[in-house]
């Protein structure tokens, strides 16, 4: 056994904000730039999840925390965290969270704590 679990929602909002109070772990202002480290134009909403580890890491390293793909979490009922690519900015920030009883699609990933 690796020793590894999926974090819950709690967790999951502490690392995703990387130690900062504010919407995103850059500001509270969202701009696809942010999250993909270049000048991008058009709306907030990709059309297609992105490279991992392509993003822009938060203060703890962590990239691919806003806007990838939804992050399941567990605590008594499953959540997904984060939002995904085909979200708007709404969605896709690091205190919000989606219960869903049995979340699946192709823009569903984890990310394993120990």
């Amino acid at each position: 056994s690796l020793g590894l679990r999926l974090p819950t929602v709690n967790e999951w909002q502490w690392f995703a904000a990387g130690g900062v109070k504010t919407r995103y772990c850059w500001g509270d202002d969202f701009r696809l730039s942010d999250i993909l480290g270049t000048q991008h134009t058009g709306d907030d909403i990709q059309d297609s999840t992105h490279e991992v580890g392509k993003s822009k890491p938060n203060a703890f390293g962590l990239c691919d925390i806003h806007g990838n793909v939804w992050q399941l979490c567990a605590d008594e009922e499953p959540a997904i965290c984060g939002g995904s690519y085909s979200e708007s900015a709404e969605v896709n920030y690091a205190l919000y969270h989606n219960p869903e009883t049995a979340p699946t699609g192709p823009d569903i990933g984890f990310r394993p704590v120990k």
